[in-house]
This record gives C-alpha cells, structure tokens and sequence, in this order.
C-alpha cells in the first residue's frame, strides 16, 4: 500500500457547505463542516475502493485524475 496525501478544501456558512478533493474531482455538499468531512471520507473510500477493481491502465488514469483548475482554492 502506498501512503498519498490528498489535497481537499471545505467552504461554507451555516446550513450549506461543499467540500472537494482536487486530486481526485470529488465534491460533497452538506449543512455543516463536520458533515461534509465525513461525507468526503466515505466518498474517497469508495472511490479508491472502485479503482482497485480496473485495470491497471484504468487505475493509474483514474488516480491521477484532477479537479479543473477553475475549482481549486487560489491561495
């Protein structure tokens, strides 16, 4: 197993948060910090989970794969 430190951010106000993991495109929306971190884990857990299932070819593209940069944080 390979140790990857995933880059993500959450924004928001009371009610409405989103949360994005740019290394791997995977956005999450829900009311509160606390609840989109979560939201977010069990969507990168499955996500990798899934990849493990392709190919090799398929997997490398897929681990690879980055949110565009018009949705990363600018600092």
């Amino acid at each position: 197993m390979v140790d990857r430190v995933l880059r993500a951010y959450a924004h928001g106000r009371p009610g409405s948060w989103e949360a994005i993991c740019v290394d791997f495109d995977i956005a999450v929306q829900g009311e509160s910090f606390a609840q989109v971190q979560s939201l977010l884990a069990e969507a990168l857990a499955a996500y990798i989970q899934d990849v493990g299932r392709e190919s090799p070819k398929d997997a490398q593209r897929l681990l690879n794969r980055r949110a565009p940069f018009f949705v990363r944080p600018l600092h």
